[in-house]
């Protein structure tokens, strides 16, 4: 989902086939124009956890399942099974033929698609409020009744290598970030791409998907969040009706290994290049390991991280821009991306489009520099204000859309976070001081956890 935060940004081709953006640190503010309550939140009999949002600019609805299971889930040698069971989630249930369930859905003036990541698997409505049991009945259905036989399993094999061929294989600044996340993380199971590696996910079969399945799309293991023109009080029984009646199965519910959030991860600096004929401009980008949500010790504050990115590395006016591309001219574009929404360890990154004659070792030099005047100095009030008044804007301008709260919220439920992680997020932006700031620049200057990396045309070897 690329939206306002990530266009304004000028990203180099290979950081953007990295990005996993965290709409929660991008968007949310909640201040006075989204009370407590206007999100209220119930468990049915059975487990799922359910979340509404009430906005009553619009009839409309955006309807999510979040099931807390992703790329990280996968047995080891069976990676791309939670992305490729999420392709199969549209094809036949008991009641519908592959395909049907979209065609319903349009049919009804809606939308609807899915996403998976390394942590969670979502699906989604956007229709009008009247057609809610539409959308809840066929939800509901295809969380037990999937029906798939194994020539449908295997013909969708083929569509998933399709995907990751025009995705991955024929695109050099993806297979480059591929490379440096497998390098950052080592062991951990972020080291493997959500999409999968191509000979494992040639090698799913019918077994793989039917067990994977079974063991995790269950209605204890799922958030309902319902944003848009309806309330809890009208929501309940809908929801009773359709989900609550929905049995647990007699296996106790799987639990994510305690590794996912303590494994050791790169402790030496390393570097990955690649040289393509396919590419026309030189990229430069680093990724550091950085604590997120779920991994930061007592000590660490994760929102320094958000305030920092967007002064350093947040758009036109940030500080590598103005340095690099306007004042220096040794490059076309410079930035940063953090994202904090992780159950595991997460990335703090930048990116740089060097100009023409620029080397790599003049970059690296630089950012250096940078990074160094920061920890040193810290920040001036005027950055501090400014970035602070930046997220807060965009976070302000995201709530008209209600599929964006009910993203916010199911991300937040997925990661096992209570509500009022978002409720107190405004604040704790606020709260950000600029010796903070600079806590998180000393951070990433004493980290010897981070990977390289450098994409450059074949024919055109670096000095």
């Amino acid at each position: 989902m690329w939206l306002s935060k990530i266009m304004k940004h000028k990203f180099t081709t290979a950081f953007t086939a990295f990005l996993s953006i965290s709409l929660l640190s991008i968007f949310l503010y909640t201040g006075n124009a989204f009370a407590k309550n206007n999100v209220e939140e119930f468990t049915l009999e059975n487990g799922m956890r359910v979340i509404v949002v009430t906005s009553r600019k619009v009839p409309a609805i955006s309807h999510m399942v979040w099931y807390r299971v992703g790329a990280i889930d996968e047995p080891k040698g069976k990676s791309g099974l939670a992305h490729y069971l999420e392709h199969l989630m549209f094809k036949e249930t008991v009641k519908l033929k592959a395909g049907e369930f979209s065609k319903i859905i349009a049919k009804n003036g809606g939308n609807d698609n899915a996403f998976t990541s390394q942590d969670y698997t979502g699906y989604y409505q956007n229709i009008s409020v009247k057609h809610i049991e539409t959308v809840m009945g066929l939800e509901s259905s295809r969380m037990t009744d999937l029906n798939i036989t194994a020539e449908s399993i295997l013909k969708e094999r083929d569509v998933i290598l399709e995907e990751r061929s025009m995705r991955i294989d024929n695109r050099p600044s993806a297979i480059l970030t591929e490379k440096m996340r497998k390098s950052l993380f080592e062991n951990h199971p972020y080291s493997i791409p959500v999409i999968g590696w191509k000979e494992e996910v040639a090698n799913l079969e019918y077994k793989d998907v039917i067990d994977f399945y079974k063991k995790h799309y269950r209605p204890d293991n799922a958030t309902l969040v319902v944003s848009g023109d309806i309330d809890a009080k009208t929501l309940k029984p809908i929801a009773e009706k359709y989900y609550g009646s929905i049995k647990i199965p007699s296996d106790p519910i799987a639990t994510r290994s305690k590794d996912f959030t303590n494994l050791s991860l790169r402790t030496e600096p390393t570097e990955e290049s690649l040289k393509d004929s396919r590419v026309q401009q030189k990229e430069w980008i680093r990724f550091y390991t950085a604590p997120s949500i779920k991994t930061k010790n007592k000590d660490q504050k994760i929102m320094p991280f958000v305030v920092f990115s967007q002064i350093f590395g947040g758009g036109a006016t940030s500080r590598i821009y103005q340095s690099f591309v306007v004042e220096d001219k040794i490059a076309t574009s410079a930035g940063s991306y953090y994202n904090d929404m992780s159950y595991g360890p997460t990335s703090f990154s930048f990116f740089v489009t060097p100009s023409e004659k620029i080397e790599f070792a003049a970059i690296e030099k630089k950012l250096s520099e940078e990074i160094s005047e920061v920890a040193k100095n810290g920040v001036t009030s005027d950055e501090l204000e400014r970035a602070k008044s930046s997220l807060i804007a965009e976070s302000i301008y995201a709530k008209d859309g209600i599929r964006n709260m009910a993203y916010i919220y199911g991300q937040i439920s997925a990661l096992g976070l209570d509500i009022e992680y978002a409720e107190n997020w405004g604040k704790m932006i606020e709260e950000v001081s600029s010796d903070d700031i600079k806590k998180a620049a000393q951070y990433l200057l004493d980290s010897k956890s981070y990977v390289t990396g450098k994409l450059l045309p074949k024919d055109k070897e670096s000095k």
